[in-house]
């Protein structure tokens, strides 16, 4: 099973590389995404490893523009809660305007010794406060997740009357099936009607190829998904990488 250190500085270094793009063909701006990849240079080797796979850098821009979107979607809507499931190195609550302009609260949820070193860089960094951007820490594989994933949210400010809109960047890979299904069930708990989740994932990563059973047995009625070829033609020129249908961006929601 993949570990977080394995890609992690991987995907700082694409976000990171994005800046030096020309204006008009980046998919994002991530002005953090720098302090990441400074910091990965003992994983050098395992960042040009990954990057030598077909389609890995390409997919990682794709998914991050569809999540920003999404997210900026949830705001539009009037959602003003975003969580950061399994938050990483994913700065997405202090680089989108959005989030700050329309006063949205952020929850940055991880392991602590995640959480920590992320403080430790942008610190180190003397990265600009985020008053409006909260660190949760969090075992997602922990048996009794259901209930202390909402209880850690609602003791940092999370509203579970009101809409949220949930990121799960990535995070799916270094889960197993019981994780998987505990980690969407503690979503659905802390998720009011209107509430939406995002999420990764490869095909054939489940049994039954699709998410969507499993989303639906979680308790969400609403799901979306598209593949990254859809992405490709949404955001690139060109026609897409061959294997850009292997990878899937999914939305959940509860509507009631």
């Amino acid at each position: 099973m993949l570990t977080v250190s394995d890609t992690a500085y991987a995907i700082a270094h694409i976000r990171a590389v994005e800046a030096l793009r020309p204006p008009g063909e980046r998919l994002f701006d991530d002005p953090l995404a720098a302090v990441f990849d400074a910091a990965g240079a003992h994983a050098a080797e395992g960042t040009a490893r990954f990057l030598s796979l077909p389609f890995f850098a390409d997919g990682i821009r794709l998914r991050t523009r569809a999540l920003d979107d999404v997210v900026r979607d949830a705001l539009r809507a009037g959602t003003r809660q975003l969580v950061l499931v399994g938050a990483g190195f994913d700065t997405r609550a202090r680089r989108l305007d959005e989030v700050r302009t329309t006063g949205t609260r952020a929850f940055e949820v991880d392991l602590a010794p995640v959480l920590d070193a992320r403080h430790t860089l942008l610190s180190a960094a003397h990265a600009p406060d985020a008053p409006w951007d909260c660190a949760v820490p969090c075992d997602f594989s922990a048996p009794d997740l259901a209930s202390t994933f909402v209880e850690a949210l609602v003791a940092a400010g999370l509203r579970t009357d009101a809409p949220a809109v949930f990121v799960c960047e990535g995070v799916l890979a270094y889960l197993d099936r019981a994780s998987i299904e505990r980690t969407l069930a503690a979503v659905y708990r802390a998720c009011a009607p209107g509430s939406r989740l995002a999420f990764d994932y490869g095909a054939y990563f489940f049994a039954e190829d699709s998410a969507e059973p499993v989303v639906r047995a979680a308790g969400f009625d609403g799901y979306d998904e598209v593949t990254y070829d859809v992405l490709w033609r949404r955001y690139l020129p060109g026609d897409p990488h061959e294997n850009a249908w292997v990878c899937r961006l999914a939305v959940a929601t509860r509507t009631a």
